[in-house]
């Protein structure tokens, strides 16, 4: 930092020199601060097969969560993950054994995630419809860091691994009071394998042998490349989780008694030109009202759900309405 607003020797600085050197420091300082706050909410997308047709979409908040979903975890059990254990040796094998650290003694309370409180990420997936066996879900922070997850993990996680929660709650703050790291992907493990409680009982460790024995080597985190660590799964500032699904990209069909498809004229995903006409007006709504439960039976979800909750029902019916004037 201090290079940029360095004259070279003998130089003088003069004030405009001074305040272009202040704004610059202003800029990184806004820069940096924008890209590491907490986030509050998160966008949760599935897409068909062939990667990019959205099947179904929600945004929803940590205080939605909170009061909708099953909340995991008490606010006061300390939950931990395990950073790399920097430990060599001649022979491949035993060096292999002993980075991986099946005891999960080492390198782990320095990796206290706290007492957190939040939400199993596949309960956030059953507000897109959920996944099948096979599929994946990538997982997006504010700054750009993702990670890809198989099935198994999400949905059929052992107790040694856990669950995978998207934290909003640590040490009693929120991600807008204080918990600066949220939202932030933490893994609820049991206490089983190691001693490193009071009195040689175990603490709730996610251990690097845990996600060895868990996850597929595609899902394996190494640091440097050269050892492995379950920190580096612990995302912070999520804001997006998108499935990619084997589903088929749905088809948009005539509603009963139309010859012409659907179409969406702003071109913002919503289908809003009922009758296909090419332009949007009061006969829509009518339309749209008339055959709601056809609607919801035949047609894509993300196609016709105009409140964004993940269902079509009257309510769309009423944001649609209110849209059209």
């Amino acid at each position: 930092m201090a290079e940029l607003c360095s004259p070279n020797r003998g130089e003088k600085v003069s004030v405009h020199s001074k305040g272009r050197c202040l704004l610059t420091i202003l800029s990184l300082i806004f820069i940096v601060t924008s890209v590491s706050a907490a986030t509050t909410q998160v966008e949760i997308v599935k897409y068909a097969n062939d990667g990019k047709t959205v099947i179904s979409q929600r945004t929803v908040s940590y205080q939605w969560m909170m009061n909708n979903l099953p909340v995991l975890g008490d606010g006061v059990t300390h939950y931990y993950h395990q950073g790399p254990v920097f430990k060599d040796n001649p022979d491949p094998l035993v060096q292999e054994q002993l980075r991986w650290n099946p005891e999960e003694d080492t390198n782990v309370l320095d990796k206290d995630m706290g007492a957190v409180k939040g939400t199993n990420i596949r309960d956030l997936c059953d507000l897109v419809g959920g996944m099948s066996t096979g599929e994946e879900v990538k997982i997006r922070a504010a700054d750009g860091w993702s990670m890809w997850f198989g099935y198994k993990n999400v949905y059929d996680y052992s107790s040694r691994e856990g669950p995978i929660v998207l934290c909003w709650y640590q040490n009693g703050k929120y991600p807008d009071s204080g918990y600066n790291d949220g939202m932030r992907l933490v893994w609820f493990a049991d206490d089983s394998v190691n001693t490193l409680g009071p009195g040689g009982t175990g603490v709730h460790a996610f251990g690097n042998w845990d996600w060895h024995e868990a996850a597929a080597p595609e899902y394996w985190y190494y640091y440097n490349g050269g050892w492995p660590t379950t920190t580096g799964l612990s995302g912070f500032t999520i804001s997006d989780i998108s499935l990619y699904s084997d589903d088929p990209v749905p088809v948009i069909l005539p509603l009963p008694g139309q010859t012409s498809v659907p179409t969406d004229p702003d071109k913002d995903g919503l289908y809003e030109d009922m009758n296909g006409n090419g332009a949007i007006g009061f006969g829509d709504v009518v339309l749209f009202f008339t055959h709601i439960e056809w609607i919801k039976e035949k047609e894509p979800v993300i196609a016709f759900d105009f409140s964004g909750n993940g269902v079509i029902g009257f309510q769309d019916v009423v944001v649609f309405f209110n849209q059209v004037g």
